[in-house]
């Protein structure tokens, strides 16, 4: 369990440095109009509420994860084993 907060820091903190960091390397400018508004069609640029963005993020991460940590092998019996990624 110690392990999983540790990690949780290190994530939280890993964010918060790259939020720092990538505002100082490309100048973000707080008054420049998002492109949602600019640009929306309703197609590809359609504003939606901050839940719905963390929610299509958490169910993209739960599509991808047994991709990226398993890998699909196939033996002679043409049987699909998955054996966890090294």
């Amino acid at each position: 369990m110690y392990i999983f907060f540790i990690c949780l820091a290190a994530l939280i903190g890993g964010y918060l440095i790259y939020w720092v960091v990538a505002g100082r390397i490309f100048g973000a400018e707080p008054d420049r109009p998002n492109p949602v508004t600019t640009m929306e069609d309703g197609v590809d640029f359609v504003a939606m509420p901050v839940w719905r963005v963390f929610l299509i993020q958490a169910i993209e991460y739960c599509r991808w994860r047994p991709r990226l940590f398993f890998r699909y092998v196939l033996h002679s019996s043409e049987r699909g084993v998955l054996i966890p990624c090294p």
